[in-house]
């Protein structure tokens, strides 16, 4: 969801591909701040002895923290897909997304599954790479602000939506019957269920909005938790481990209220944090 929005403001605006390098030097800054922070409070530096163990585990970071290396190349290519974005029509874009389905979720799970050996090593003579299931993703934010979708296209998004998260959870619980424990394979980023999943989330919030348009209060409430919202992420993992995840009670509930409970508590307990840290002039810079 986080990539549509991205792709829907970044192939929008006419920026120049120096705009997009300071935001990575600025993402990349973050990255480290906040990756020693995390190292520092883990202690572990057992397996980081000398100039370069600290260095690549500085690199490495968390690990939620791939989101911002994935987020810098699509703010490197955003230039380039802005041109292509901005002079093609609405079939040729949606050849685009056609593609970056198909190469990028389709054929990645089937490959990440194994079922199909001959398509793994036509995978590998063509170097597709996973990126460009972001790239659909990045690139249908902005075929969504432009085109839209009719009617019956959206109904059909939310059925697919449903039936994505109705797969994940069956394929989980069924799957293990063969595999003898848990796969996490239906989890995956580029999985078609968590695509379409992720799709109908974003048009179905985005047509809510425009025909129940939020208030001025509601809307200083949303922009004071947008500007809180990268802080949280850097941040929330702290948060559940050293917090939420040291309250003894957790036990004894039920598993999917301890869940929801804990989920809840680690994103007040972060934004509450990361609304004090941002008084602090320096830390709105990497929050």
């Amino acid at each position: 969801v986080f990539v549509m929005i991205s792709g829907r403001f970044c192939l929008s605006a006419d920026n120049t591909p120096g705009h997009y390098l300071k935001k990575c030097v600025r993402l990349m800054l973050t990255f480290l701040l906040w990756s020693a922070l995390y190292l520092l409070v883990d202690g572990d530096f057992s397996g980081n002895a000398g100039f370069w163990g600290v260095t690549c585990a500085l690199l490495a970071g968390p690990q939620h923290f791939w989101y911002i290396y994935a987020a810098m190349a699509l703010y490197l290519s955003a230039p380039i897909l802005r041109v292509f974005c901005r002079n093609a029509d609405k079939k040729l874009i949606g050849y685009f997304l056609l593609l970056t389905f198909l190469f990028g979720s389709v054929v990645n799970t089937l490959l990440a599954a194994g079922s199909v050996p001959l398509l793994k090593t036509i995978m590998a003579e063509m170097k597709a790479e996973k990126m460009l299931g972001f790239l659909c993703l990045f690139v249908f934010g902005f075929y969504f602000e432009r085109f839209g979708l009719e009617k019956k296209q959206r109904t059909a998004l939310y059925v697919l939506g449903g039936a994505g998260v109705v797969i994940t959870a069956a394929g989980t619980l069924l799957m293990p019957l063969n595999t003898g424990g848990y796969d996490v394979l239906l989890f995956g980023f580029f999985t078609p269920n968590v695509l379409l999943y992720s799709a109908a989330v974003y048009v179905l919030v985005t047509e809510l909005y425009k025909k129940h348009p939020a208030g001025e209060r509601a809307c200083g409430t949303i922009s004071g938790l947008a500007e809180c919202s990268f802080g949280v992420y850097l941040l929330h993992v702290l948060v559940l481990r050293n917090v939420v995840e040291a309250a003894g009670f957790w036990a004894a509930m039920p598993v999917w209220i301890s869940i929801i409970l804990r989920s809840a508590a680690a994103f007040c307990l972060t934004a509450a944090a990361v609304y004090l840290l941002r008084k602090i002039r320096f830390m709105r810079a990497v929050t």
